[in-house]
């Protein structure tokens, strides 16, 4: 399948394959409704059973998972594929009529990274799927790109980047220096991304919200990097290799932020469309993740298998 990309209005440009899975059909034929304008591709299951045959066929992008089903619940179906190497990234979204904390938090502990409510907020579940869309598949937007050979023989270096093409194209090519390149591209983009967006160009988490609920995300981005507070600035990540680690050191020049709310999956932003990157980047990509105040300098660690 194409990589997925996105069009200059933050809407997806191409069919990410969707997997919705519910034992209720008048809600299936609900989902598609509601997301039809992102022009994905949909497949459907009516159980887990029928879901995780599926998925084993043919690995989806994004799963959207009823919680409560007969037999094998979604946590259960949740559960069997953070366990299974194959299937153990694809984001997956729960919905629920179950909102307590203790529900919430089960779900998060089961790898879930997204919530919804039934009955569906039309609006909120759009602006969820486009969203964890965007975290999954940005790296992979960049990913047919050829890698330099010259980076990866690298011990020490210092980059510049300004735009969200910028970030992805080299969060790429810095990933090629891991074990495992592809955790790493992922990890290292949501932090290059979020030094431009929430950095550089000051989209709060609030506005990013409201941004991604209407489809203009990625504009809103465009149009700052024109603006004349935000024009000038410039992001940078100082990488060392050393003997038994990979060091990024990720900088803005925007005020930072309160990074500490954002480091783990929170019951309170579980319906929120974004604000997983960095948690997300915690536990797949590096075995360290410091801030440093006032929050526009990010370190992380990649561990080498061997030394270099």
């Amino acid at each position: 399948m194409k990589p997925p990309v996105l069009s200059a209005n933050g809407t997806l440009a191409s069919r990410p394959l969707v997997l919705v899975v519910d034992d209720d059909p008048s809600n299936l034929r609900l989902v598609e409704e509601v997301l039809a304008p992102l022009d994905l591709n949909l497949r459907t299951a009516a159980s887990a059973r029928r879901a995780f045959d599926a998925i084993q066929e043919g690995p989806p992008d994004l799963i959207l998972l009823d919680r409560i089903m007969p037999g094998e619940t979604g946590i259960d179906l949740l559960r069997r594929l953070r366990a299974d190497a194959r299937f153990a990234k694809i984001p997956v979204i729960i919905q629920t009529g179950c909102a307590s904390t203790r529900e919430l938090r089960e779900g998060f502990d089961a790898g879930a990274a997204y919530y919804v409510t039934k009955p569906l907020d039309h609006d909120l579940l759009r602006g969820v799927v486009s969203g964890a869309l965007r975290t999954a598949t940005q790296p992979r937007v960049v990913a047919s790109e050829q890698s330099n050979p010259a980076l990866q023989s690298m011990r020490r270096g210092c980059f510049e980047f300004r735009t969200l093409d910028e970030a992805l194209d080299l969060a790429f090519q810095l990933g090629q220096l891991c074990p495992d390149p592809e955790s790493a591209v992922l990890g290292l983009a949501e932090l290059m991304v979020n030094a431009v967006e929430h950095g550089n160009l000051e989209i709060s988490y609030a506005e990013k919200s409201t941004l991604c609920r209407s489809q203009s995300w990625r504009a809103e981005v465009l149009r700052r990097l024109e603006h004349p507070d935000y024009r000038r600035r410039m992001a940078h990540v100082n990488v060392e290799r050393r003997q038994a680690v990979v060091r990024f050191e990720v900088c803005d020049e925007g005020p930072g932020f309160d990074w500490r709310k954002f480091m783990s999956f929170d019951p309170e932003r579980a319906f929120d469309p974004n604000g997983r990157g960095i948690a997300l980047a915690q536990q797949v990509a590096f075995s360290n993740l410091n801030y440093q105040e006032p929050g526009n300098v990010v370190v992380a660690e990649v561990p080498l298998k061997s030394p270099a």
